[in-house]
């Protein structure tokens, strides 16, 4: 079981590391950065929240950026969270084993 206090930290994009990230801090605030290919930074804010019973995060007012701008919605995304390979990951999707993974 992963608990509450293993959750902070930054998280990285599997695929896109050093462009996309969440850091997740202890106040539960997390901000989500994404640098675009032309050097502009988006960043979003919010509050989350950990139901350990379930392995599932909620982050609230989320928002999904792309190179193109923002999602035009802003909403609650829910992830699960799994331990494996010795890291925490937060799943993005388990079809494409697309996921942001704790960075040490």
């Amino acid at each position: 079981m992963i608990g509450v206090s293993n959750l902070p930290g930054r998280y990285a994009h599997n695929e896109n590391s050093e462009i996309d990230s969440i850091i997740i801090n202890s106040a539960k605030i997390y901000t989500h950065k994404y640098y675009r290919s032309d050097g502009e930074v988006f960043e979003s804010s919010g509050t989350w929240r950990y139901d350990s019973s379930i392995n599932y995060i909620f982050f609230e007012e989320f928002v999904f950026f792309t190179d193109q701008g923002a999602a035009d919605i802003k909403g609650t995304w829910s992830s699960e969270v799994v331990a494996q390979d010795g890291e925490i990951r937060l799943i993005y999707s388990d079809e494409g084993s697309i996921f942001y993974y704790r960075k040490r």
